[in-house]
């Protein structure tokens, strides 16, 4: 079961790098300053897709790599999955960048957290690095909801859609999807339980409880 998630989350991380690079090597073409990215001098497509010869200090090998070997056929192959794109409206991947440095799904970004994060000290250097380590994720909120109040499943519906609202930076949309809802809906159910819990001292407790857990 763990070698299945983490290799689904390293088929993740690959869709992401090829992405990435993509998104960047047709900033010239959203930008039109030109019509192709290879028109463009100053990135490295031309040296990616083999059009001119790439510097000694140009690490393409792990980009490349996607796509085949050997190099011919890798940069051909890099060519054709950035021209897809070349007359397309298209999201930028970094939409869903969580604490400015990690893109992925929840389970991605949970992984990283769990694996990396506890290791790293505090550098001034890199302030996400307080934010990652700081904030419980959408899985640890749910297993503490579930420890306190897994008899009672509406309720601890409401209670773990509010306190990862509360308590996470992912988007309301990502909330959603965790609880196959929409993000208004999301809003709509946090904002009834905090009425809620405003009337109802058991229910707070009960929260408080829930939140010194996760």
């Amino acid at each position: 079961m763990f070698q299945g998630r983490y290799k689904a989350i390293l088929v993740e991380k690959d869709e992401y790098a090829k992405e990435l690079s993509r998104y960047i090597h047709l900033n010239p073409v959203r930008a039109k300053m030109v019509e192709q990215p290879e028109q463009y001098e100053w990135t490295s497509y031309r040296f990616y897709i083999g059009k001119e010869k790439a510097p000694p200090w140009l690490q393409r090998q792990f980009i490349l790599g996607y796509f085949g070997s050997p190099v011919g056929v890798a940069q051909k192959g890099y060519e054709k999955f950035v021209s897809q794109l070349v007359d397309k409206d298209y999201e930028s991947p970094l939409k869903e960048v969580f604490g400015s440095a990690l893109l992925g799904s929840q389970a991605f970004i949970d992984y990283i957290k769990k694996e990396f994060i506890p290791s790293r000290k505090s550098d001034r250097n890199v302030p996400a690095l307080k934010q990652l380590a700081s904030q419980a994720t959408i899985s640890d909120i749910c297993q503490a909801v579930e420890s306190v109040l897994g008899e009672t499943p509406r309720l601890s519906r409401k209670v773990q859609i509010f306190l990862c609202r509360k308590h996470t930076t992912v988007s309301l949309a990502v909330i959603g999807d965790r609880f196959g809802i929409g993000d208004s809906a999301v809003a709509q159910s946090c904002s009834r339980f905090l009425n809620d819990m405003k009337t109802d001292r058991r229910l707070r407790r009960q929260v408080d409880k829930i939140e010194k857990r996760s």
